[in-house]
């Protein structure tokens, strides 16, 4: 090759395309390191309360079970009830005792209910809970307020904390 002629194209595409495959590769590491490092702490347990983080989608959740069988809540103070989808309810053991039609989000939904089922999540445990069985909830758990009015709830920059009610 002399000095006048370009270099080949292969070679140049080449190079170019490892240093951007590098980059690239150094990019998605600094990104998902820094998914990892800003990941917030889902859940703070202690003897007097539980500190929920939200999460990416915008709510919280926590762990909990129904009758001993583990579940992942979504907590709900817009839900009246604790409430499941019927594979949610199969898994637990819950058994429809009483039909009932709830009104949702998405209008007027037949489902049933089971009552006096207990209910534990962040250290907390309650019998006695009616639990709502809906179709096509997709497998999740909602924290409803049957539930959670048992407790005091604090919202704040991203932080939800659940507390025992004071006794008056």
């Amino acid at each position: 090759m002399t000095a006048n002629q370009p270099p080949e194209l292969d070679k140049v595409f080449g190079s170019a395309f490892i240093r951007i495959g590098i980059l690239l590769g150094l990019v998605l590491a600094g990104y998902l390191f820094y998914k990892h490092a800003t990941k917030p702490e889902i859940e703070i347990i202690s003897a007097n309360e539980v500190r929920l983080q939200r999460q990416n989608d915008g709510h919280y959740h926590i762990s909990g079970t129904i009758n001993g069988s583990p579940i992942r809540f979504m907590v709900d103070t817009g839900a009246s009830m604790v409430s499941v989808s019927e594979h949610v309810a199969k898994q637990a053991g819950l058994e429809c005792e009483q039909d009932a039609i709830f009104t949702t989000a998405n209008g007027k939904i037949k489902g049933c209910v089971d009552r006096q089922v207990e209910v534990a999540f962040g250290g907390y445990r309650l019998f006695d809970v009616d639990i709502a069985i809906m179709p096509n909830m997709d497998g999740i758990a909602l924290l409803g307020m049957n539930a959670l009015g048992k407790f005091n709830l604090q919202q704040s920059d991203g932080t939800l904390v659940i507390q025992h009610k004071q006794p008056e």
